[in-house]
């Protein structure tokens, strides 16, 4: 990787013959301008792991407290606090890990490279 005046190149596939280059501008705008799907499918792929290890901790707590039968993690006062923390992470790893990961990273990175097509219609 090589760092030009606030451009980075990158290249991959470097097992071929004459590797493939991406062109990435890094400003502040790239975040919400950028529309190779490639970038895109990278970034879904970001969200997925953030919000795939905040739902891990939510399972660690919900394991802990399970494991510990006279040791409790969640006190006794919030009784209705194990099945929020339960229903949050059910609903953070489907929706806001396995769905974005899944759909949004993989396929927006994947699917134009196995149609070969060089972009998404409507990223």
């Amino acid at each position: 990787i090589t760092a030009v005046a606030g451009t980075v190149w990158i290249k991959y596939f470097s097992f071929i013959s004459e590797p493939h280059v991406i062109f990435i501008v890094l400003n502040r705008y790239s975040l919400i301008t950028n529309c190779n799907h490639k970038t895109l499918g990278l970034y879904y792929l970001w969200f997925s792991f953030l919000f795939g290890s905040y739902g891990f901790l939510l399972s660690v707590i919900l394991r802990t407290e399970l494991c510990s039968s006279s040791l409790r993690i969640i006190a006794q006062e919030n009784v209705n606090l194990y099945n929020m923390i339960f229903t949050i992470h059910g609903i953070i790893m489907i929706f806001f890990n396995i769905m974005p990961g899944l759909f949004g990273g993989f396929g927006n990175y994947f699917l134009p490279i196995l149609c070969g097509s060089p972009e998404l219609a409507y990223p």
